[in-house]
């Protein structure tokens, strides 16, 4: 059986590299080490779905392509599937992430990293608000 991680790893490669990308480079556009970049690419270390799609907005690459590789490595790049943090805007549902941006390839491990990490972002952003409600209320 393939492993899986290290064929997403080597689609982010070859997407990299297409772009004239150094690790280094991806890692400062992603806030990773070039260490780091290099376990994602060598399939040693898994990447959050978050990660995954913040990857391939910089890289420009189609998600479905890395995921699959099937299809162009850059058509059909639907940039209201990316997933970034522009995009959660408190639309009112958890975290402000419509669920249409995860695409219909990612298996159920995927959907539940996903699901934690919406559920950390709200955490997050009530605690903020909480700071943000005391610090003000003290002025």
């Amino acid at each position: 059986m393939e492993n899986i991680q290290a064929s997403i790893g080597q689609r982010l490669k070859k997407a990299r590299e297409s772009r004239g990308m150094s690790q280094d480079e991806l890692g400062v556009l992603i806030d990773k080490g070039k260490s780091a970049i290099s376990q994602y690419e060598s399939g040693r270390t898994a990447m959050t779905t978050t990660l995954l799609y913040m990857i391939c907005e910089h890289l420009k690459c189609s998600a479905s392509w890395v995921f699959t590789g099937e299809g162009s490595m850059t058509g059909n790049i639907d940039n209201s599937n990316s997933f970034t943090m522009r995009n959660m805007k408190g639309n009112g549902n958890t975290a402000g992430i419509n669920n249409t941006t995860t695409p219909s390839i990612v298996d159920e491990k995927c959907q539940q990293e996903l699901e934690k990490t919406r559920e950390r972002y709200y955490n997050l952003e009530t605690k903020y608000q909480e700071l943000v409600d005391r610090l003000l209320s003290k002025s």
